[in-house]
């Protein structure tokens, strides 16, 4: 039963028997809410892969901007 597994393992065994989110659709209205809805839905090993791939996929500056929000938003919690 998944409840007895911890959520980290209970995610991966359910997104494997689900098969995840597949890839990502072109966002139709806005990019960010398309994002949201994908993310909900995905995998973890979805939500890895994609998120590393975008990142790397971004300009110099925008890692750094991204990597700056990320940062400020963990000391803010």
């Amino acid at each position: 039963m998944l409840a007895s597994l911890d959520c980290e393992t209970a995610q991966d065994v359910a997104s494997c028997a689900l098969k995840g989110a597949g890839y990502p659709l072109p966002p139709e209205v806005d990019a960010m809410e398309d994002a949201r809805w994908w993310a909900a839905r995905a995998s973890r090993q979805e939500l890895k892969a994609f998120a590393l791939a975008s990142f790397r996929a971004m300009p110099a500056r925008d890692q750094t901007a991204f990597l700056s929000f990320v940062q400020e938003r963990e000391a803010a919690a």
